[in-house]
């Protein structure tokens, strides 16, 4: 096993928690799926090299990483359910930007897999949270998946029927 490195940058120890939290304890996995050399991932995270643009859009497409955090330290380290309707609703307006398909972070489908498998499905309140999805939309176009992650995430949101919270999940989808 590699001796750990220690990150020169606060930039370089927030992408090594990106890997971490994705599942990735070791780096040359996720080099791997990034297409990339281990060394290379390597000298990003120790604060040897700086990436370019495209590594960056790269984890903002495939991982959901807000890059305001990345960068700055600033706001979370994934993309919220409200900004993936805002990039989901470029789809089909010819905007190269649509043809992004942002998807939920390895984490946050883990949870969600763990999720539905100890906990039966509440028809009443699935209902209500595709209801408040579609009132959140306001018409707007997304990609099946899109709303389906937004379901879920109104579906766990729901805990009660309540007016105030039905409105908060539809002021988050509004963005």
């Amino acid at each position: 096993m590699a001796r750990p490195s220690i990150a020169k940058t606060e930039f370089a120890q927030r992408l090594t928690a990106v890997r971490e939290a994705l599942g990735f304890r070791e780096r040359k996995p996720f080099a791997s799926k990034l297409d990339m050399h281990p060394d290379t991932l390597g000298g990003y995270e120790r604060g040897d090299t700086m990436p370019d643009f495209s590594f960056l859009t790269r984890y903002k497409r495939e991982f959901s990483v807000n890059l305001d955090w990345l960068i700055t330290g600033e706001g979370t380290m994934f993309t919220s359910a409200a900004e993936l309707v805002r990039q989901a609703s470029f789809e089909g307006t010819g905007d190269r930007m649509g043809s992004e398909r942002p998807s939920l972070t390895a984490l946050e489908h883990v949870r969600a897999v763990e999720h539905r498998a100890t906990h039966s499905v509440d028809l009443v309140r699935l209902e209500a949270a595709i209801e408040a999805v579609e009132e959140g939309l306001d018409g707007r176009r997304v990609a099946p998946k899109i709303k389906a992650e937004l379901t879920i995430a109104a579906y766990d949101l729901l805990t009660d029927s309540s007016a105030e919270v039905r409105a908060r999940v539809i002021r988050l989808v509004k963005g």
